[in-house]
Formats: structure tokens, C-alpha cells, sequence
């Protein structure tokens, strides 16, 4: 599942389950039942610029929590030395959506042991 926009208005879609009947008012959150674009009155081509955008944004999502994870890395109290180690890392995570376009393509930075 991941969130997109279309005309200033935020959606979410799950790409394994691509058929909707509307958008549920109080979360947002696509129902079954008509293919996503009949719904929306999308063209092909914005419906797949859709479809991008919301598969960089679950990459993005996923890149934030592993991010997220070595937040601690950043204390007064960690050494420098430590923080040289996870510095690389963090970094590369930063840089992942410039090779990656979605989960199924990405290739993770090894995390520092």
C-alpha cells in the first residue's frame, strides 16, 4: 500500500489489489471494486506517473524507518569512532532513491555490525 496524490488530493492504493470502487471520506483509503483510474478520471499516463510516485514513496517510507533506526548514532555521548562506522551508512540510505524506483529494485546498504 502506498500514498499518491492527483489533483491536490491524497489517495491511498495497494498495487497488488488494483481495483476500487471509490475512496472511503475518513481515511482516505481506496475500496474495491473499479480500476483506479475509471475512479479518479485518470489518463493511462498519469495513472502510471500515479503508480511511480506512490512506489518511490513506499521506498522512501521503508529508507526513513532504517534511518529512523540509527537516529541514536547521533547522541553527544557516542563516540566519534562510532559514528565514522554508521556515518557511511546513513548516508547511503539518504542516497537510495537515486538508483532505486521502488522496493522491488532496491539494493540495501549492508548495516554496520
Amino acid at each position: 500500500m502506498y500514498k499518491f496524490t492527483y489533483k491536490d488530493e491524497e489517495y491511498y492504493y495497494n498495487p497488488e489489489n488494483p481495483i476500487i470502487t471509490g475512496m472511503d471520506p475518513d481515511t482516505g483509503e481506496m475500496l474495491e471494486g473499479d480500476k483506479l483510474r475509471d475512479v479518479l478520471g485518470m489518463t493511462d499516463a498519469e495513472a502510471q506517473q500515479c503508480h511511480a510516485t506512490g512506489l518511490l514513496n513506499e521506498l522512501r517510507a521503508k529508507r526513513d524507518e532504517l534511518i529512523k533506526d540509527t537516529d541514536w548514532v547521533g547522541g553527544t555521548d557516542v563516540p566519534q569512532s562510532l559514528k565514522d562506522v554508521w556515518q557511511a551508512y546513513r548516508q547511503q540510505l539518504r542516497d537510495i532513491t537515486d538508483s532505486a524506483t521502488s522496493l522491488s529494485d532496491v539494493v540495501w546498504p549492508t548495516k554496520p555490525s
